[in-house]
């Protein structure tokens, strides 16, 4: 063992995540990644020129007029295939064309964690309309119950989880799990349910592609596994099985998805307890989305 506790655990990863965003930045630049090529300058519709790794780490502007993490990890460049069209963008000096990927070291893991209020502001701004028990829902799931214990916030729940420490987990978290919601309030679990599903191809573009980065240079496009699995986000928001978000939820503790799943999480130091409010944590999960791919 290492010895870090979790948030160490995560301040590794990220530093390590970023020296393999620089390396494979390099490897495509060396054109050792034919595949990843051919597919961007099929999208793009032009020729590659040069990728780059710094957006991995950059704060860019957001749509709530503050900075975010760009949710692209290398920035790729193209021009036009056609001379007398690079030479006409170059006398007008245009921006070239960039597209973003979003690099995935390991299989699963952590896709985007916000706030539940900057998720909801993220939605409205995507036109993502979310019912008031819906809403509901969402604040039970992360603990935004301003400051009400949650068994009076959601009066009908009988607790029955206990946590290792003997007490009960959600009184513990003041928060309430998918399955309890789906015991204790059906027409709140019904509108939540409704809602990953009708909304999850734009759902699914925020969490891999766009988050609230309001800087297209700092949206993804493209989902690159270590593993050498490509993604098309847009592939991504056609995955099928949505059907089973119901049944593959009802009786956890997270909201199956698709491409993964949902669950909350309140980074805590260690040795501290926590406490709601969380934050929404997707995650993505390679076989799952192998397993639910149309293609």
């Amino acid at each position: 063992m290492s010895g870090r506790d979790r948030s160490g655990g995560w301040e590794h990863a990220k530093k390590s995540g970023h020296a393999y965003e620089k390396s494979l930045a390099a490897e495509i630049n060396n054109h050792e990644h034919p595949k990843l090529i051919a597919i961007l300058e099929s999208k793009t519709k032009r020729k590659f020129v040069n990728a780059n790794a710094e957006y991995g780490t950059a704060r860019v502007l957001s749509i709530l007029d503050d900075r975010t993490t760009s949710k692209a990890d290398i920035v790729v460049e193209f021009e036009s295939k056609f001379r007398i069209i690079k030479w006409i963008e170059s006398k007008l000096k245009l921006e070239p064309k960039k597209l973003g990927i979003s690099v995935k070291k390991s299989v699963k893991g952590q896709v985007w964690i916000t706030s539940l209020d900057r998720f909801e502001k993220g939605c409205k701004h995507y036109g993502i309309k979310i019912s008031p028990l819906a809403h509901w829902s969402l604040c039970c799931l992360t603990g935004e119950t301003g400051g009400v214990p949650i068994e009076s916030f959601a009066d009908k729940v009988v607790l029955t989880k206990l946590h290792t420490t003997g007490q009960f987990l959600e009184r513990r978290d003041n928060r309430l799990i998918a399955k309890t919601i789906a015991d204790f309030y059906p027409d709140a679990w019904e509108e939540l349910v409704n809602f990953f599903q009708t909304n999850y191809p734009k759902l699914t573009m925020l969490a891999f592609g766009r988050g609230v980065v309001s800087e297209n240079v700092g949206w993804a496009e493209i989902v690159y596994y270590k593993n050498g699995s490509i993604f098309k986000i847009d592939d991504l928001r056609k995955l099928k099985n949505t059907n089973k978000i119901d049944q593959n939820s009802k009786s956890r503790s997270t909201i199956w998805l698709p491409f993964g799943f949902l669950q909350v999480h309140r980074p805590t130091p260690s040795g501290q307890t926590k406490s709601g409010p969380f934050q929404l944590q997707f995650h993505h999960v390679l076989d799952q989305i192998m397993e639910n791919s149309e293609v």
